[in-house]
């Protein structure tokens, strides 16, 4: 076998002949083999393939190696592995589920008691009734359910996950008892040996939704120990990769069990929502992942659940968050997910958590795709884990979901790296980059061939976001970009074949790295217009920029952006609304759970330093729009002359106006925003259902121009038109 493995150019290690854990990995120009963690063995540590527990409790998580065991070998790098790798393990064949008389019913729902309760757990035609209280998937050889079980509050028990210290590089020991639930998991069996489905029910004794969770969203996920700390094969813990690899890495990246990624690190859990009231609307069996970059490293996680049909349902259904709707028909809700993600904060861990989340809200509705997001409290086996971002994630299911694509059809690039699709599918991302990187886009025929490729608005609202924000994790670092199209094209709304952008990974902006000061170096813009890429983000739009009609139409939408989204008021308003609202009241607590330990002080002082954050935030928002006025003009050689317009809108309920690319909220009957000089604006009148429009007034307008529901306006000078309706 290993001949054969040679010749392919990688070797394959199983760890056990029960999970049959194995990985790739090429040899070295010295021929040395590169071998995996899996090639670490706990001698009388066998996992079971039933439980998925080892043998012993004590031996699964605490049992390590000598120094002698421990394989040397060299760091791979962990950086390139990809999220949807394809599966190198077939999937495991589940017992089939028994119909829904044998699974074991509750005699109390899941939630929130002042005081302790009874349980008693029945089945209708099972013989027995197995369950678990530690959050260990139950099995015949759990315990047998004879007698009613009594919750009872866990106030004050020692931590468990919260004091380990291997799960970060730097790890945060957390003394005082954090919250605690009881978490019973239950199967049925009957007597042919047929195992139900796993129930799972989470109890909060002694806590209550408003008063300790501020009607924040809970989410608690339980799986077994060994799935999280096995020194091996443990999810959560820095283990053997650790070990083996990250103690001789340097950067900021250090490779550890949970930097893994792929199906090979994906465990089953049950995994129960809860909404803002405390009560249970989703419990189900779902695969956990770790997610994310370096934000791996910290004591929290960011953890994906995945709906799979092997875990029992291949949708998670539920109302998750509120006004979420398909782009392909608004009237629509989406209630239904294959996927989700609790995230935490990523390169905003130490800071608010949300400014992600913050500056996605904001540009919801243009035309990029952008994940929902409400704030959320984790448990993790019954133990509180932190405030995360619960959040949609991008996957070719969010775009069936979002935009009607079947998901079999859905192509989606991240960074340069096929996502979602067929293999071959690549080569219409490569079309796409060979077309930027060597046809003459400042010839207008060559641009309306492009403008068949790319939804030029969804990458003209992309760039100006980002350009906006001033995303140092992004272009000059060629990271943290994503875009999608449909392999075929219909005449269906979004299967045109053409490439989409969507926004994510935005926290490392605004500013952060300078306290708010929004003026910061033009480097963003600079690499747009100096720099030429084969590869890289920048490669999109810099050939763009010698089009004049490009040229004009992204400095439109890049001042429609901070005349609607960016808009001082607007912005802060939503920044308000989110942090007093959402996050303000329970971020201190998340803080004395996760760290560091330099955030943990007394409620007033983390409370100050998170508030001066937001005013770091407040400054760079307050003067941006005025930076990136100045920004455009010098980089792109415009006049740097504006003039403010205002629209007025006579019996706003008849109708509305659109200015570009925005649309103000109806029934507004006054807008104003600041354009250049250089280039006109265009504005469209959009009678309501039932009503005429009546014409405009004001702007120098002709009299056959003012019954135009369109008009051309040049901005030489500030004016204000009016719109009529009847």
């Amino acid at each position: 076998m290993l001949n054969d493995c040679k010749k392919k150019g990688f070797v394959s290690i199983i760890v056990n002949q029960e999970e049959k854990i194995h990985k790739k990995w090429k040899l070295t120009t010295a021929g040395k083999i590169t071998l995996a963690v899996a090639g670490v063995i706990l001698a009388g540590s066998v996992i079971s393939a039933i439980t998925g527990r080892s043998d012993t409790a004590e031996e699964s998580v605490e049992t390590r190696p000598s120094e002698t065991e421990i394989i040397r070998a060299e760091i791979p790098d962990f950086s390139q592995e990809s999220e949807t790798e394809p599966e190198t393990i077939p999937e495991e064949t589940q017992p089939e589920t028994v119909p829904d008389p044998f699974t074991p019913q509750f005699s109390a729902d899941a939630g929130f008691y002042p005081d302790g309760i009874t349980l008693e757990l029945s089945t209708g035609t099972g013989t027995a009734i197995y369950y678990t209280t530690d959050g260990s998937t139950p099995t015949p050889d759990s315990a047998l359910y004879t007698e009613p079980i009594v919750i009872q509050s866990r106030e004050g028990e020692e931590n468990y996950i919260a004091n380990r210290w291997d799960t970060s590089i730097e790890p945060v020991i957390v003394n005082e008892p954090v919250d605690k639930a009881t978490v019973i998991r239950a199967v049925a069996e009957d007597a042919e040996g047929n195992l139900s489905e796993i129930i799972t029910h989470t109890y909060f004794i002694g806590l209550n939704p408003q008063d300790d969770y501020h009607n924040t969203r809970v989410v608690s996920i339980a799986l077994d120990e060994s799935s999280l700390f096995h020194y091996s094969t443990g999810i959560y813990c820095k283990g053997a990769v650790y070990d083996n690899y990250g103690r001789y890495a340097e950067g900021y990246f250090i490779p550890a069990n949970y930097t893994q990624k792929g199906r090979n690190w994906e465990r089953e859990a049950g995994v129960e929502i809860f909404d803002t009231d405390g009560n249970s609307i989703a419990s189900q069996e779902m695969g956990i992942r770790i997610m994310g970059g370096t934000s791996r490293n910290y004591v929290q996680k960011s953890l994906k659940l995945l709906a799979r049909e092997e875990y029992g349902n291949k949708k998670l259904k539920c109302a998750l968050f509120p006004d979420l709707y398909k782009q392909s028909n608004p009237d629509d809700d989406i209630k239904k997910f294959r996927s989700i993600v609790l995230r935490n904060g990523g390169d905003d861990y130490y800071g608010t958590k949300f400014r992600d989340a913050f500056i996605q809200k904001l540009v919801s509705g243009r035309a990029v795709s952008t994940q929902k997001s409400e704030p959320a409290i984790g448990f993790l086996n019954g133990e509180f884990s932190g405030v995360y971002n619960l959040q949609e994630d991008y996957s070719k299911h969010y775009i069936e979901s979002h935009y009607g694509i079947p998901d079999d059809d859905v192509i989606m690039i991240k960074t340069e790296e096929l996502e979602e699709g067929l293999d071959e599918d690549y080569a219409l991302f490569e079309e796409l980059s060979d077309f930027v990187n060597h046809a003459d886009l400042s010839d207008d025929a060559v641009y309306a061939e492009y403008c068949q490729k790319m939804d030029i608005q969804s990458l003209m609202d992309y760039f100006a976001l980002e350009l906006w924000i001033e995303n140092t994790d992004w272009i000059d670092t060629g990271n943290n970009y994503r875009l999608w199209r449909s392999r075929n094209i219909t005449n269906q709304p979004y299967q045109d074949g053409k490439w989409r952008w969507a926004v994510y990974d935005t926290e490392y902006s605004m500013g952060c790295d300078r306290q708010g000061a929004p003026e910061g170096s033009y480097r963003l813009l600079n690499a747009l217009i100096d720099k030429r890429y084969d590869t890289g983000v920048n490669f999109f739009v810099q050939p763009l920029l010698q089009n004049e009609q490009f040229r004009r139409q992204f400095v439109i939408t890049f001042m429609d952006l901070c005349n609607s989204c960016f808009e001082t008021e607007h912005a802060v308003s939503v920044l308000d609304d989110m942090y007093q609202n959402d996050y303000a009241p329970i971020l201190n607590q998340g803080f004395r759970r996760t760290g560091p330990d330099w955030r943990i002080d007394s409620d007033e002082n983390m409370t100050a330093y998170t508030e001066k954050l937001i005013g770091y935030e407040k400054t760079f928002i307050e003067g941006r729009t005025q930076a990136c006025i100045d920004m455009l003009t010098d980089c792109l050689s415009l006049s740097g002359e504006t003039a403010e317009i205002t629209i007025t809108i006579e019996h706003p309920e008849l109708g509305a106006v659109q200015v570009n690319s925005v649309l103000p909220e109806r029934e507004s009957s006054s807008w104003k925003g600041i354009y250049f000089t250089d280039y006109p604006i265009t504005l469209t009148a959009i009678p309501a259902d039932g009503s005429t429009f009546a014409g405009w007034k004001g702007a120098g307008l002709s009299p056959a121009d003012a019954q135009n529901l369109t008009i051309t306006v040049p901005v030489t000078q500030a004016f204000h038109v009016t719109a009529s309706f009847f």
